[in-house]
């Protein structure tokens, strides 16, 4: 592959490259991420089915971050895809997957976003099903806060606990740009309302809450609400899921 790319890379009529289903690149993008650099023209990129895994990740943010032409791509495999699209010459970085080493994580993920650091033109960030987000939290979320240009953040079913809204809160509160924030199917955040929510106050950017599929009880939305009453008046969108069997939707201007 660093052969590869380094043979194409004066090539100044290469925009798209497809090079997916290449399995045998799985796992050791540490060996030749760095050389997609010298790629500089490139504004596509595909390597669907390439068996990308956990630890490939942050060596393929890393060049990225590196290539400012690149406006679309994906690296996938059958746990981890990393996806890029564009519109209108901004950016949005998609990163889903349920199998980051716990151990690693923490690490990993601060990494990736100091490489998303580069990448002005990244205006939203989407972390779905990473599990172990929240034992790291104090590691990853100074980090996240020097994106001063991301305008939409999406953290899904990465299972946060109460005691992380905090820290994401003082990281986001240092975001001007932030406007958009979902912290759907973070069923861990509900029946605690009344310890994390004081934080929200902290999202004096923020327009619009998603706290969808979060097992919020009715005890939790009056915690919110009256979080919300004292602060920004964010447009907040939450399905209550209790004791009851059945659902409410509150979606607040």
């Amino acid at each position: 592959m660093a052969e590869l790319a380094l043979s194409m890379g004066g090539l100044e009529n290469l925009t798209d490259l497809d090079l997916s289903h290449n399995k045998d690149l799985s796992g050791n993008a540490k060996t030749w991420a760095s050389c997609l650099k010298t790629l500089t023209h490139l504004r596509s990129l595909e390597m669907q089915d390439c068996g990308t895994e956990s630890r490939d990740v942050k060596y393929l943010a890393k060049a990225i971050s590196e290539m400012g032409n690149l406006m679309d791509c994906n690296f996938s495999g059958s746990q981890v895809e990393l996806d890029v699209s564009s519109s209108d010459s901004l950016i949005r970085l998609t990163i889903r997957s349920g199998s980051f080493r716990t151990g690693d994580i923490g690490e990993d993920m601060a990494d990736i976003l100091q490489s998303l650091c580069n990448r002005v033109d990244l205006v939203s960030l989407i972390l779905e099903n990473i599990y172990g987000l929240s034992d790291s939290v104090t590691l990853w979320t100074p980090v996240l806060s020097k994106l001063t240009h991301l305008e939409e953040l999406e953290l899904y079913g990465c299972s946060l606990q109460s005691t992380d809204i905090e820290h994401l809160a003082v990281a986001l509160s240092q975001m001007p740009a932030l406007r958009e924030l979902s912290l759907k199917d973070n069923w861990s955040l509900g029946g605690s309302a009344e310890s994390w929510a004081p934080s929200l106050e902290k999202l004096r950017y923020v327009r619009h809450l998603n706290l969808d599929n979060c097992a919020l009880t009715e005890e939790d939305m009056r915690h919110i609400h009256e979080v919300r009453e004292r602060c920004s008046p964010w447009k907040l969108s939450c399905g209550l899921y209790g004791l009851i069997e059945r659902s409410m939707t509150h979606d607040w201007l």
